[in-house]
């Protein structure tokens, strides 16, 4: 399986990158959560870093909350049911609040490159969804009757494919935990055809 770019940055040295300033009041304490990821990478012979900043350079802007750029923080790869994948934290200075936040953001690696697309679930149900894409046919054929039970399934409101990574944040709905929300997505994934990935492969 190939290697997808947002893991293979994680190897060597990271940086200790700065916080994001601006926020009011101190950076929230993320010693308990730094713990429990490190406890989840071991269970699952997963890979740990505090922090992974160069994870994100190049990321769709829209799959990141609008602003000054964050920081990656707990950040946990490894591989789920066939998948490579990236879970971390987003820590922010949120644009309406002026605080600092965080954001839980999965991201499960595709099997090949494909044109960018967001898929939008206003409503719920994936009864009507919205897609942005500069390839009209590509979320068409991504969408099949398949994919939309899945996202039906497992109530996923908002998500991205850009380049070769999926990525669903928190706030894109699906379920809340770490291994369930992988579960979920890696199942998505599964229901698209080969011949989908084929066809759009921008490899």
């Amino acid at each position: 399986m190939r290697r997808p770019w947002f893991l293979s940055l994680l190897g060597g040295t990271e940086r200790r990158d700065p916080a994001p300033d601006g926020g009011s009041g101190a950076a929230p304490d993320d010693s308990e959560r730094t713990a429990e990821r490190r406890a989840l990478a071991e269970r699952n012979g997963w890979r740990y870093a505090e922090r992974a900043q160069r994870t994100i350079v190049g990321w769709p802007r829209p799959a990141l909350p609008s602003g000054r750029l964050g920081s990656v923080r707990n950040a946990v790869s490894g591989e789920r049911h066939g998948h490579g994948f990236m879970v971390f934290d987003y820590l922010y200075v949120s644009q309406h609040t002026g605080r600092w936040d965080t954001l839980l953001v999965h991201a499960v690696a595709l099997p090949v490159r494909v044109p960018y697309v967001e898929v939008h679930d206003p409503e719920g149900g994936a009864h009507d969804l919205y897609t942005e894409s500069p390839e009209v046919r590509f979320p068409v054929d991504l969408l099949s009757a398949e994919v939309r039970e899945e996202v039906r399934r497992y109530a996923f409101t908002d998500f991205i494919l850009d380049g070769d990574v999926f990525i669903c944040t928190a706030s894109g709905g699906g379920p809340s935990g770490i291994e369930s929300k992988l579960d979920a997505m890696t199942t998505l994934l599964d229901q698209v055809p080969t011949g989908v990935w084929t066809h759009w492969s921008q490899t």
